[in-house]
């Protein structure tokens, strides 16, 4: 556990320096498109680090969340401001 922060400042540092972004949401628990909290913060990050931080990264997911996924409408709302990108 003590290496825990080298680990999220090395991943999250990482994320300020990539060029395409792309998460990988399959199903799980049988919810299509599920998001966990982990993966929206990551995501919620890389978006702030393109608007705020003026970064141009591509950003990607693999499949449209289900609306059983907390984070539904913040994901609907980044693609249809074409912030983020459904993976074709």
């Amino acid at each position: 556990m003590e290496e825990l922060p080298i680990v999220y400042n090395d991943f999250y540092t990482a994320l300020e320096n990539t060029d395409v972004f792309f998460l990988m949401n399959e199903e799980k628990n049988g919810i299509k498109g599920y998001i966990g909290a982990s993966a929206i913060a990551e995501l919620t990050y890389v978006v702030i680090l393109n608007l705020i931080h003026k970064k141009n990264i591509e950003i990607y997911i693999l499949n449209m969340p289900s609306e059983e996924v907390s984070s539904y409408d913040e994901v609907k709302f980044w693609l249809d401001k074409g912030w983020i990108k459904l993976y074709n």
